[in-house]
């Protein structure tokens, strides 16, 4: 009877079967997130930093050099960047409660603004939908989520130095399997160059990221916004987020803005971040990325939902890379194709993709 249920000639049973494997290793991820995450997390950095550690190597750097060098430049960057946001953070934590304040007056006057002419609105149900508390419980729990992952940072930074220093033995292995036609072989070359499509999104986000703090960062500078390395880094960050991690970066900026209570200043920031995400996620990121990433829209959101419901803000962070990662895996078997279909932009074009000789 088990062999009628999910034997090859049952398509339901089969597809039952799948279903079920899922629930279990997505239950499983998430008993395991504490040991995932920071895995997971080295793996995209170590993506991301193959890059300049096989620029180096081409130049007749070392190999192991290379790998020290780039580790070393790129420790000492974000020191530099986190003891600034750092003091910077600081200085913005001791400044809140005053701008509670205002933002409170400022409320009561909407209040009074309203009442005046017969509007009724409360100055409390006001003060519920505009309470500062909720964004910096927000940003707080964020950044806090963060820490917690970086508190494993030794963990971290120890994995990410085994994965370069054998990046270079990992690829001499399969290059070795090329040249072998055995379907194992061709699947070792597939996952290869599933490898090099993340490192190559891993580096090109990488950048759009920076490119789009760094003009965030320079823009309120030049407005004389207060934090602006605090925004910029932020604006850094939530941008590796699809969708609405760039809306998400402005709020804290608009918000103090709005208790300032300079009309331009707000709108002029609105601008800036206007015409930085319109110009860099719809020019320079295309450009970069030679296309789309094969995902569609609504993949792409409840992916970033998902993945951040599973690992948290890393989830939220790699939900892209971890997506199509998925969509990969799911091409190889045709009992999985119908996610791939459901995860691609190109229906026809993922179906064409699937292995033919796949195991059942």
């Amino acid at each position: 009877m088990e062999g009628k249920l999910f034997g090859e000639g049952n398509n339901f049973g089969g597809q039952v079967l799948v279903s079920a494997c899922i629930v279990i290793v997505i239950g499983g991820a998430k008993l395991a997130a504490a040991i995932l995450v920071p895995f997971l997390l080295s793996m995209f950095i170590a993506m991301t930093l193959l890059a300049p550690v096989k620029a180096l190597t081409r130049r007749g750097v070392l190999h192991w050099l290379s790998v020290l060098i780039v580790l070393a430049v790129t420790l000492f960057f974000f020191a530099v960047i986190f003891i600034i946001v750092g003091s910077t953070a600081a200085e913005f934590s001791i400044d809140m409660p005053s701008y509670q304040a205002r933002l409170h007056a400022l409320i009561a006057n909407a209040a009074a603004w309203f009442d005046a002419r017969g509007i009724d609105l409360s100055e409390s149900g006001l003060k519920g939908a505009l309470n500062p508390g909720r964004v910096v419980t927000f940003f707080q729990k964020f950044v806090g989520d963060i820490g917690n992952m970086l508190s494993n940072v030794l963990l971290i930074l120890f994995t990410v130095v085994f994965m370069l220093s054998d990046s270079a033995l990992y690829s001499q292995k399969l290059a070795l399997q090329r040249d072998k036609q055995s379907e194992t072989d061709q699947k070792l070359g597939k996952i290869s160059d599933l490898f090099d499509s993340l490192g190559a999104y891993m580096k090109i986000m990488a950048a759009v990221s920076l490119l789009t703090g760094v003009l965030i960062w320079l823009g309120l500078l030049l407005m004389g916004v207060k934090y602006p390395v605090l925004w910029g880094l932020l604006a850094f960050l939530l941008n590796f987020i699809p969708t609405i991690g760039s809306f998400i970066a402005a709020v804290p900026v608009l918000l103090l803005a709005l208790i300032s209570q300079e009309p331009a200043l707000l709108l002029m920031i609105i601008g800036l971040y206007l015409v930085v995400n319109v110009v860099v996620g719809n020019f320079i990121q295309p450009i970069w990325m030679g296309g789309e990433v094969g995902l569609s829209t609504l993949a792409v959101f409840g992916s970033m939902v998902f993945w951040g419901w599973l690992f948290g803000p890393t989830g939220m962070l790699l939900s892209v890379p971890l997506t199509i990662a998925v969509k990969f895996a799911a091409l190889q078997n045709p009992r999985t194709l119908w996610l791939a279909i459901l995860l691609s932009n190109e229906a026809q074009h993922t179906a064409a993709s699937a292995v033919p000789n796949a195991e059942n």
